[in-house]
């Protein structure tokens, strides 16, 4: 990690679980962090003897919210090296139910419109620096598989978008002649966080019950993505799934 000491990076949805975990992280590295997460109520400064963690408010379901933070990391930062999207939520209602339209389109704009977006906000600033960056989606077991019977309704729909996308941006990078920018997808089955809390799945409690065993702390996922940080730069884990045992 230490050849990113000092490099300035991106996460989505850093102000709890996975993301508060790999900001942690980061910062314990000394990388200059932006977080860039809804429930930021006001923006905030804060220091460490060794970095800097910068929280900014975004909504990743919203174009001009993601420009406008973009715009100030330019200002303030030039580059981004590092981007970590890990913002996602989850909304219990059937796809086919007649009054799902907008929980549906909510989970959508935010777990994947909202990676396009930020990616290619995030690109246009990797490819001002001359240093090697990498893009890191924090993806899903789910985009994988779609559990059956399926208690995550629309959810897998977006992580499977998610994995199909990064392989474009790396084909869009390698048509570029582009050997700077990697990209990953982190793939975890259940991690110990709030984000099925509060959005009316019974059913999720049952899961952890019958599968609390195979749950994993959002550290060991902090822990898999400084991992991939740590390869060499010629070398690309595109894919890394982790469930507990």
């Amino acid at each position: 990690m230490e050849k990113w000491t000092g490099k300035t990076a991106v996460i989505t949805g850093g102000c709890s679980g996975m993301g508060a975990a790999i900001l942690s992280k980061f910062t314990k590295h000394g990388l200059k962090v932006i977080n860039l997460d809804l429930n930021v109520t006001k923006n905030s400064l804060k220091f460490d003897e060794n970095s800097k963690v910068f929280n900014r408010k975004c909504d990743v379901a919203n174009l001009d919210s993601i420009r406008e933070n973009f715009k100030w990391i330019e200002e303030n930062f030039s580059v981004v090296h590092v981007l970590i999207k890990n913002a996602g939520i989850v909304r219990n209602v059937n796809v086919l139910d007649e009054n799902s339209a907008e929980a549906v389109s909510k989970v959508i704009d935010v777990n994947f419109i909202g990676v396009v977006h930020c990616t290619r906000e995030a690109a246009k600033l990797m490819k001002k620096s001359d240093d090697y960056c990498i893009i890191v989606n924090i993806c899903s077991i789910a985009g994988h598989t779609v559990p059956f019977p399926n208690q995550l309704n629309i959810y897998p729909a977006t992580k499977f978008a998610v994995r199909a996308f990064s392989e474009i941006v790396k084909q869009e990078l390698t048509v570029e002649e582009n050997d700077k920018i990697r990209v990953t997808n982190v793939s975890p089955g259940f991690v110990r966080t709030n984000l099925f809390n509060d959005t009316g799945f019974p059913e999720i409690d049952v899961l952890r019950e019958k599968y609390k065993a195979k749950i994993t702390e959002p550290k060991n996922i902090a822990e898999a993505v400084c991992y991939i940080l740590s390869t060499p730069v010629n070398v690309n884990v595109t894919e890394l799934t982790i469930t507990g045992v």
